[in-house]
């Protein structure tokens, strides 16, 4: 395929591109070749684009153009691949091809999702949806389904998320698209741990990472391992969330899968601060927040920096505490990601009692614990710190929680720990 790819270049044989495209596009992203298929992309479109804009020419170039950024996306390279598609869309729009419209609209939305714009996310994600029922294409539906799953989600609405990977997964069976099959079985999985199912969550996973397994998806491998990783570790056996982290970080680095590293980085160094490892754990977190930051994932830059915020904290260093959490709050905040804010106030309660101010940190315990958006890692991190700190607490700073509780709303709660951390 590549070689024939290459003769059809040097020709310029546009027929013989479009025949192309596809079969090399699969190549290289099945594989995870997810570099050399960006670059193979990118002289191509450099060449077509040199080419005089002929009704043949646009359509194949509109492909290439699209495809390239979406290794540029895949490599967590958004700042690149954004205005590639964005550039693509116009293009099929004025060519009026709404398949190619559809698959560039549902990229644009997976990765406003991924930096965090889930407003944007949600418009491309209905307008995919709208055109994929005009046209009746329910494999172009899929996608959109997922990435509405995944936003829902992050903002700790489950069953709306659950509701979406369900539908999304039901076409994706009736289609026979088994790559899709595996994604949302694991958006499944990954829904369920964060609501502490972890049984069903296991075999969701487990599920996802056979079939990704199956069909050579190193991409959709790191996102079971994973996700395998997590559920592993909130069981308690870090060791089996060591082994599963390791081998998604091996993948991921082998691929040059830049989001997967940030994750899979931070999950270790999660492990390594409960295991009491503080200088490792703030290594491998402060290796992750400098990848988060290069892609521009706002919910992974809020995530590893909340887990260096408690590194410092068992590291008596508490300015380096405040300013982590004061960035990681303003980051969560600003993409309403209501289970990442939740988590945040959980490691200022840590640092509140760390500093003697444990009516405050027991306050703000309670506010976490009632909130319907916290999730089982959330729960499992209130109630430790809670034990610790209600065992501690005087009569008189016990009624004043309970009677501050029933009071508090969050943006009151937000205000206040924002002055704190300033």
């Amino acid at each position: 395929v590549r070689a024939a790819w290459q003769w059809a270049i040097d020709q310029e044989r546009i027929e013989a591109l479009n025949q192309l495209l596809m079969p090399l596009f699969d190549f290289y992203d099945i594989r995870g070749w997810l570099r050399e298929g960006r670059e193979a992309l990118k002289t191509t479109v450099a060449h077509l684009r040199q080419l005089p804009s002929t009704p043949e020419l646009l359509p194949t170039f509109g492909k290439a153009l699209a495809r390239q950024g979406h290794f540029y996306f895949r490599l967590g390279q958004y700042q690149e691949a954004i205005p590639l598609l964005r550039e693509g869309l116009a293009l099929f729009r004025k060519l009026d091809h709404p398949r190619e419209v559809v698959m560039l609209l549902n990229m644009l939305g997976r990765i406003a999702y991924r930096r965090g714009e889930y407003q944007e996310a949600a418009v491309y994600c209905q307008e995919s949806i709208e055109l994929c029922r005009r046209i009746d294409y329910k494999w172009g539906m899929v996608n959109a389904l997922e990435t509405l799953g995944h936003c829902a989600t992050d903002q700790g609405d489950y069953d709306t998320a659950r509701g979406y990977h369900q539908q999304g997964l039901d076409i994706a069976r009736e289609v026979g698209d088994w790559r899709a099959i595996a994604s949302l079985l694991n958006g499944l999985g990954y829904t369920g741990w964060r609501l502490g199912e972890y049984e069903a969550a296991t075999g969701y996973c487990q599920e996802s990472l056979q079939i990704f397994r199956e069909i050579g998806d190193r991409w959709g491998t790191v996102m079971a391992l994973k996700n395998l990783g997590n559920i592993a570790g909130d069981e308690g056996d870090n060791q089996q969330a060591l082994v599963w982290y390791a081998e998604g970080l091996t993948v991921s680095r082998t691929i040059g899968f830049r989001w997967g590293e940030a994750a899979l980085l931070n999950n270790q160094g999660n492990i390594a601060l409960i295991e009491g490892d503080y200088h490792l754990a703030k290594q491998l977190c402060t290796q992750s927040v400098a990848t988060w930051r290069e892609i521009g994932y706002q919910y992974g830059i809020a995530g590893s920096l909340e887990t260096l915020g408690n590194v410092a904290i068992s590291l008596a260093e508490y300015d380096e505490a405040r300013a982590c959490f004061h960035e990681a709050l303003e980051t969560a905040v600003a993409i309403d990601a209501v289970p990442m804010i939740l988590e945040i106030f959980v490691g200022v309660a840590r640092l509140c009692a760390r500093v003697g101010d444990l009516a405050e940190a027991l306050r703000l315990l309670a506010y976490v614990n009632k909130h319907a958006a916290l999730d089982q890692e959330g729960k499992n991190k209130t109630l430790i710190a809670w034990d610790e700190l209600w065992a501690q607490a005087s009569p008189e700073v016990r009624a004043y929680v309970q009677a501050e509780n029933d009071q508090l709303q969050m943006q009151d709660v937000l205000t206040a720990v924002l002055a704190k951390l300033t």
